[in-house]
Protein backbone atom coordinates (compact mmCIF):
# COMPACT_ATOMS: atom_id res chain seq x y z
CA UNK A 1 0.00 0.00 0.00
CA UNK A 2 3.12 2.21 0.55
CA UNK A 3 4.65 2.90 -2.28
CA UNK A 4 8.02 4.76 -1.14
CA UNK A 5 9.57 4.76 1.89
CA UNK A 6 12.19 7.56 3.72
CA UNK A 7 13.36 8.14 6.92
CA UNK A 8 11.68 10.41 9.34
CA UNK A 9 13.89 13.25 10.04
CA UNK A 10 15.44 13.14 13.37
CA UNK A 11 16.29 15.36 16.38
CA UNK A 12 20.00 15.32 16.83
CA UNK A 13 21.55 12.82 19.31
CA UNK A 14 24.58 15.17 19.24
CA UNK A 15 23.25 17.15 22.48
CA UNK A 16 22.32 13.83 23.93
CA UNK A 17 25.44 12.26 23.97
CA UNK A 18 27.45 15.50 24.96
CA UNK A 19 24.94 15.98 27.84
CA UNK A 20 25.64 11.94 29.00
CA UNK A 21 29.45 12.81 28.36
CA UNK A 22 28.90 15.64 31.44
CA UNK A 23 27.25 13.61 33.50
CA UNK A 24 29.30 10.86 33.25
CA UNK A 25 32.55 12.74 34.01
CA UNK A 26 30.87 14.14 36.72
CA UNK A 27 30.13 11.04 38.05
CA UNK A 28 33.72 10.02 37.93
CA UNK A 29 35.28 13.06 39.05
CA UNK A 30 33.17 13.18 42.38
CA UNK A 31 34.05 9.35 43.09
CA UNK A 32 37.37 10.60 42.44
CA UNK A 33 37.18 13.11 45.15
CA UNK A 34 35.28 11.33 47.54
CA UNK A 35 37.76 8.33 47.38
CA UNK A 36 41.17 8.88 47.90
CA UNK A 37 43.97 6.23 47.71
CA UNK A 38 43.71 3.16 49.57
CA UNK A 39 46.39 3.04 52.33
CA UNK A 40 47.52 -0.24 50.29
CA UNK A 41 48.67 2.15 47.50
CA UNK A 42 49.40 4.95 48.59
CA UNK A 43 52.82 6.03 46.79
CA UNK A 44 53.55 9.67 45.19
CA UNK A 45 52.74 8.39 41.88
CA UNK A 46 49.14 7.61 42.47
CA UNK A 47 47.91 10.89 43.26
CA UNK A 48 49.19 11.86 39.81
CA UNK A 49 48.20 9.27 37.89
CA UNK A 50 44.28 9.33 39.34
CA UNK A 51 44.67 12.88 38.31
CA UNK A 52 45.37 12.25 34.61
CA UNK A 53 42.26 9.42 34.69
CA UNK A 54 39.72 12.23 33.79
CA UNK A 55 41.52 13.54 30.96
CA UNK A 56 42.29 10.52 29.92
CA UNK A 57 38.68 9.25 30.05
CA UNK A 58 37.00 11.78 28.43
CA UNK A 59 39.49 12.08 25.39
CA UNK A 60 39.76 8.35 24.68
CA UNK A 61 36.32 7.38 25.84
CA UNK A 62 34.29 10.67 25.29
CA UNK A 63 34.95 11.59 22.33
CA UNK A 64 35.93 15.17 23.09
CA UNK A 65 39.38 15.08 21.15
CA UNK A 66 43.10 15.59 22.39
CA UNK A 67 43.70 19.47 22.90
CA UNK A 68 40.39 20.46 24.68
CA UNK A 69 40.41 21.87 28.02
CA UNK A 70 38.46 20.76 30.55
CA UNK A 71 37.11 23.28 33.49
CA UNK A 72 35.15 20.65 35.93
CA UNK A 73 32.67 23.16 37.68
CA UNK A 74 33.32 26.26 35.63
CA UNK A 75 31.82 28.33 32.82
CA UNK A 76 34.64 29.39 30.32
CA UNK A 77 34.91 33.08 30.35
CA UNK A 78 35.37 32.89 26.28
CA UNK A 79 31.55 32.03 26.32
CA UNK A 80 29.70 35.85 25.74
CA UNK A 81 27.02 36.49 28.93
CA UNK A 82 28.76 33.56 30.59
CA UNK A 83 28.16 35.32 33.91
CA UNK A 84 24.51 35.72 32.93
CA UNK A 85 23.94 32.09 32.33
CA UNK A 86 25.47 30.85 35.75
CA UNK A 87 23.61 32.79 37.80
CA UNK A 88 21.17 30.94 40.04
CA UNK A 89 22.64 27.10 38.19
CA UNK A 90 24.97 24.22 39.15
CA UNK A 91 28.10 24.97 37.10
CA UNK A 92 28.73 21.03 35.95
CA UNK A 93 31.81 22.02 33.66
CA UNK A 94 32.93 22.93 30.85
CA UNK A 95 35.29 21.58 27.39
CA UNK A 96 36.81 24.08 25.29
CA UNK A 97 38.38 23.51 22.15
CA UNK A 98 39.59 26.32 19.66
CA UNK A 99 36.19 26.85 17.81
CA UNK A 100 33.91 25.20 20.15
CA UNK A 101 32.74 25.59 23.95
CA UNK A 102 30.08 22.82 25.30
CA UNK A 103 29.33 23.77 28.92
CA UNK A 104 26.40 22.01 31.06
CA UNK A 105 24.43 23.35 34.01
CA UNK A 106 21.88 21.78 36.55
CA UNK A 107 19.28 24.26 37.58
CA UNK A 108 16.17 23.45 39.99
CA UNK A 109 13.36 24.50 37.64
CA UNK A 110 11.70 22.08 35.55
CA UNK A 111 12.25 21.99 31.84
CA UNK A 112 9.62 24.24 30.34
CA UNK A 113 10.02 26.84 32.67
CA UNK A 114 14.03 26.18 32.86
CA UNK A 115 13.80 26.81 28.89
CA UNK A 116 12.22 30.17 29.40
CA UNK A 117 14.58 31.51 31.93
CA UNK A 118 17.52 30.47 30.00
CA UNK A 119 16.24 32.05 26.86
CA UNK A 120 15.47 35.51 28.40
CA UNK A 121 18.64 35.00 30.39
CA UNK A 122 20.45 34.96 26.57
CA UNK A 123 18.24 37.80 25.14
CA UNK A 124 18.83 40.07 28.16
CA UNK A 125 23.24 38.89 27.84
CA UNK A 126 22.74 40.27 23.86
CA UNK A 127 22.01 37.35 22.33
CA UNK A 128 19.89 37.01 19.03
CA UNK A 129 17.25 34.53 18.14
CA UNK A 130 18.41 32.53 15.37
CA UNK A 131 17.08 33.07 11.97
CA UNK A 132 14.28 30.49 10.84
CA UNK A 133 15.75 27.57 8.39
CA UNK A 134 14.75 28.04 4.92
CA UNK A 135 13.51 25.43 2.55
CA UNK A 136 9.78 23.30 2.98
CA UNK A 137 8.21 23.37 6.29
CA UNK A 138 8.98 20.10 7.91
CA UNK A 139 5.57 18.44 8.69
CA UNK A 140 4.65 15.47 11.27
CA UNK A 141 6.59 14.88 14.48
CA UNK A 142 9.21 17.43 15.20
CA UNK A 143 11.33 17.49 18.68
CA UNK A 144 9.59 19.52 21.31
CA UNK A 145 10.69 22.99 21.55
CA UNK A 146 12.90 22.43 24.30
CA UNK A 147 14.92 19.84 22.43
CA UNK A 148 14.36 21.27 18.36
CA UNK A 149 17.87 21.17 17.23
CA UNK A 150 17.16 24.51 14.58
CA UNK A 151 16.24 26.71 17.84
CA UNK A 152 19.58 28.80 18.39
CA UNK A 153 20.86 32.37 19.07
CA UNK A 154 23.75 34.54 17.63
CA UNK A 155 26.22 36.90 19.06
CA UNK A 156 25.66 39.65 16.54
CA UNK A 157 28.98 41.37 17.09
CA UNK A 158 30.90 38.35 15.98
CA UNK A 159 28.48 36.27 14.38
CA UNK A 160 29.09 33.43 17.31
CA UNK A 161 26.23 30.80 17.67
CA UNK A 162 24.67 28.87 20.41
CA UNK A 163 22.53 26.23 20.83
CA UNK A 164 20.81 24.95 23.96
CA UNK A 165 19.35 21.33 25.30
CA UNK A 166 17.04 21.37 27.94
CA UNK A 167 16.34 17.84 29.80
CA UNK A 168 14.61 16.85 32.37
CA UNK A 169 17.23 15.66 35.41
CA UNK A 170 15.82 12.49 37.12
CA UNK A 171 16.99 13.78 40.36
CA UNK A 172 14.61 16.41 39.83
CA UNK A 173 14.76 20.21 37.69
CA UNK A 174 16.53 20.24 34.58
CA UNK A 175 19.98 19.75 33.06
CA UNK A 176 21.18 22.47 30.68
CA UNK A 177 23.41 21.88 27.96
CA UNK A 178 25.08 24.99 25.76
CA UNK A 179 26.99 24.16 22.78
CA UNK A 180 28.76 27.83 21.27
CA UNK A 181 30.29 28.08 18.46
CA UNK A 182 33.14 30.75 17.55
CA UNK A 183 33.73 32.82 14.69
CA UNK A 184 34.75 31.46 11.59
CA UNK A 185 35.59 32.84 7.94
CA UNK A 186 32.64 32.13 5.85
CA UNK A 187 30.10 30.97 8.74
CA UNK A 188 27.56 32.42 9.13
CA UNK A 189 24.73 32.16 12.20
CA UNK A 190 22.33 30.68 10.47
CA UNK A 191 19.61 27.51 10.91
CA UNK A 192 20.68 24.52 8.55
CA UNK A 193 18.13 24.57 5.79
CA UNK A 194 15.38 21.82 5.48
CA UNK A 195 15.60 18.76 3.77
CA UNK A 196 14.03 18.59 0.03
CA UNK A 197 11.02 15.86 -0.27
CA UNK A 198 10.98 14.10 -3.13
CA UNK A 199 8.87 14.12 -6.05
CA UNK A 200 5.18 12.27 -5.05
CA UNK A 201 5.18 13.23 -1.81
CA UNK A 202 2.78 16.15 -1.98
CA UNK A 203 0.12 14.78 0.59
CA UNK A 204 3.15 14.72 3.18
CA UNK A 205 3.43 18.80 2.82
CA UNK A 206 -0.70 18.45 4.09
CA UNK A 207 0.00 16.89 7.21
CA UNK A 208 0.16 19.10 10.31
CA UNK A 209 2.89 20.11 12.19
CA UNK A 210 2.78 18.45 16.24
CA UNK A 211 5.11 19.06 18.80
CA UNK A 212 5.15 16.81 21.97
CA UNK A 213 5.11 18.66 25.52
CA UNK A 214 8.62 19.96 26.42
CA UNK A 215 10.36 16.83 28.50
CA UNK A 216 9.71 14.51 25.83
CA UNK A 217 11.88 13.32 23.99
CA UNK A 218 11.64 11.83 19.75
CA UNK A 219 13.85 9.96 18.45
CA UNK A 220 13.82 7.37 15.45
CA UNK A 221 10.75 6.62 12.88
CA UNK A 222 9.43 6.85 9.32
CA UNK A 223 7.49 8.01 6.89
CA UNK A 224 5.63 6.60 3.74
CA UNK A 225 3.38 7.30 1.59
CA UNK A 226 0.98 6.32 -1.67
CA UNK A 227 -0.69 8.20 -4.17
CA UNK A 228 -3.61 8.98 -1.51
CA UNK A 229 -2.09 8.19 1.55
CA UNK A 230 0.73 8.86 3.89
CA UNK A 231 2.18 7.96 7.69
CA UNK A 232 4.74 9.28 9.61
CA UNK A 233 5.94 7.48 13.03
CA UNK A 234 8.44 8.26 15.82
CA UNK A 235 9.21 7.06 19.50
CA UNK A 236 8.30 9.38 22.45
CA UNK A 237 10.17 9.11 25.81
CA UNK A 238 7.85 10.52 28.40
CA UNK A 239 6.17 10.29 31.27
CA UNK A 240 2.50 11.24 30.45
CA UNK A 241 0.27 8.81 29.65
CA UNK A 242 -0.59 8.55 25.91
CA UNK A 243 -4.00 10.60 26.79
CA UNK A 244 -2.01 13.35 27.71
CA UNK A 245 0.26 13.50 24.86
CA UNK A 246 -2.91 13.30 22.37
CA UNK A 247 -4.65 16.17 24.27
CA UNK A 248 -1.07 18.38 23.67
CA UNK A 249 -1.51 17.97 19.82
CA UNK A 250 -5.29 18.98 19.99
CA UNK A 251 -4.88 22.47 20.05
CA UNK A 252 -2.00 22.76 17.50
CA UNK A 253 -4.51 20.88 15.44
CA UNK A 254 -6.87 23.79 15.91
CA UNK A 255 -4.54 26.46 14.87
CA UNK A 256 -3.88 24.56 11.95
CA UNK A 257 -7.35 24.70 10.96
CA UNK A 258 -8.32 21.10 11.69
CA UNK A 259 -11.60 19.72 13.10
CA UNK A 260 -11.18 17.35 16.23
CA UNK A 261 -13.86 14.96 14.95
CA UNK A 262 -13.42 12.28 18.15
CA UNK A 263 -10.96 11.40 21.20
CA UNK A 264 -10.46 7.97 22.46
CA UNK A 265 -8.20 7.34 25.14
CA UNK A 266 -7.71 4.74 27.11
CA UNK A 267 -4.67 3.57 29.77
CA UNK A 268 -1.99 2.36 27.28
CA UNK A 269 -3.35 3.52 23.68
CA UNK A 270 -5.18 7.25 22.72
CA UNK A 271 -6.32 8.81 19.50
CA UNK A 272 -7.82 11.34 17.75
CA UNK A 273 -9.48 11.64 14.89
CA UNK A 274 -9.38 15.46 12.53
CA UNK A 275 -10.68 16.26 9.17
CA UNK A 276 -9.82 19.11 7.63
CA UNK A 277 -11.88 20.54 4.06
CA UNK A 278 -10.34 22.04 1.20
CA UNK A 279 -11.03 24.12 -1.66
CA UNK A 280 -9.21 22.73 -4.41
CA UNK A 281 -9.31 19.19 -3.51
CA UNK A 282 -11.17 16.75 -1.79
CA UNK A 283 -11.29 16.69 2.28
CA UNK A 284 -8.21 15.06 4.12
CA UNK A 285 -9.46 13.11 6.81
CA UNK A 286 -6.28 12.68 9.63
CA UNK A 287 -5.68 10.30 12.44
CA UNK A 288 -2.94 10.93 14.80
CA UNK A 289 -2.37 8.13 17.94
CA UNK A 290 -0.17 7.07 20.95
CA UNK A 291 0.21 4.14 22.99
CA UNK A 292 2.36 2.83 25.17
CA UNK A 293 5.38 0.62 24.17
CA UNK A 294 7.35 0.52 27.52
CA UNK A 295 6.76 2.06 31.01
CA UNK A 296 8.36 5.63 29.81
CA UNK A 297 7.91 4.74 25.90
CA UNK A 298 5.35 5.23 23.21
CA UNK A 299 4.57 5.02 20.11
CA UNK A 300 3.14 8.46 18.19
CA UNK A 301 1.39 7.26 14.38
CA UNK A 302 -0.17 10.04 12.34
CA UNK A 303 -2.08 8.88 8.85
CA UNK A 304 -3.81 11.36 6.34
CA UNK A 305 -5.51 10.38 3.74
CA UNK A 306 -7.81 11.68 0.54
Amino acid sequence: MIGRMRPLSQSSIVPHLRLATFLLAELVIAAMVGTGPSPLHAQAAAPARQEAIPIEFAELLLGSGRGAQYLVGEVSPRLPGADTLAVGARVIGSVVASDRIETALAVPQPVAEARQQLEARLLAAGWTQRPEPTGPLERGFLPAYAEDPNRGFCWPDTDAQLSATVRKSPTGGAYLVLQYLAPGDGRTCAAPRRTERPPGSELQDLMPTLRPPDGTELTGGGSGYSGSYAETSSTAYTELPPRELIAAFVPQLREQEWTALEEVAGNAIATVFARKPRDNGPELLLWVSAYRIGVSEQRLSMWIRL
